[in-house]
């Protein structure tokens, strides 16, 4: 949730219906950085807010490295973007190295200061240069890439997942496509309301996918 790059990857995230985590350095009831909830309430939709500090705890600098721990640890890997040759972001880059996670940097020019610290991850061996997207799932592996053979997923293909006659009904009214509760409402003839705490349960049975926007989608399998 810092201004900057992390938030621009949680809000890409959330537009692409992925799941996001922000790790903050003060309590959970403390979100300095979005006080006004334009972001952080769609992130408790599509993901969480976790911190290790009290309920009502105040910002300090202390609390910033013990918070960068944090992240490099729930995380396969570690990108930075940019960074001098001291900064948040080559702290978090030790620490992943500390738990023996993978660490990559965005390489740039030898006269930018921004970069110097991203080169010199890299010149050590410390970080793999990052070109593009296909370099970082290459060296995290296969759980990171989408399978190339799916199909959505149809009650025929989940038979030991018991669905009651009403979330039957929801499911044979979505179709292969992303369908908006709306329309889905129409067409299974349930109100609104009702609606919602099924494709709830759906969504508890891992048989649906919810998109941006309201929009339903049955999960591939």
């Amino acid at each position: 949730m810092a201004y900057g790059i992390d938030m621009v990857a949680h809000a890409a995230t959330l537009e692409h219906g992925g799941i996001t985590v922000a790790v903050l350095a003060t309590g959970v009831d403390t979100i300095y950085t979005d006080p006004e909830g334009k972001l952080w309430p769609k992130i408790l939709e599509q993901g969480a807010l976790i911190s290790e500090e009290w309920i009502g705890s105040t910002l300090s600098p202390g609390k910033f490295p013990k918070r960068n721990r944090i992240i490099s640890g729930i995380s396969a890997g570690t990108i930075v973007i940019e960074s001098d040759l001291k900064g948040g972001s080559l702290i978090t880059a030790a620490t992943a190295l500390e738990q023996n996670r993978e660490v990559f940097a965005v390489p740039g020019s030898i006269f930018s200061r921004t970069s110097r610290g991203t080169n010199k991850l890299i010149q050590q061996g410390q970080a793999k240069a990052v070109m593009n997207v296909d370099d970082i799932l290459d060296e995290l592996g296969s759980r990171f890439t989408k399978k190339t053979a799916s199909n959505p997923a149809t009650l025929e293909s989940l038979p030991t997942i018991q669905l009651t006659p009403q979330e039957q009904s929801v499911m044979q009214s979505m179709g292969t496509s992303p369908i908006h509760i709306d329309t889905l409402s129409t067409l299974s003839t349930i109100d609104v309301s009702t609606l919602l705490v099924h494709l709830f349960e759906l969504e508890l049975k891992s048989v649906i996918v919810q998109q941006p926007g309201q929009f339903f989608q049955k999960k591939q399998v």
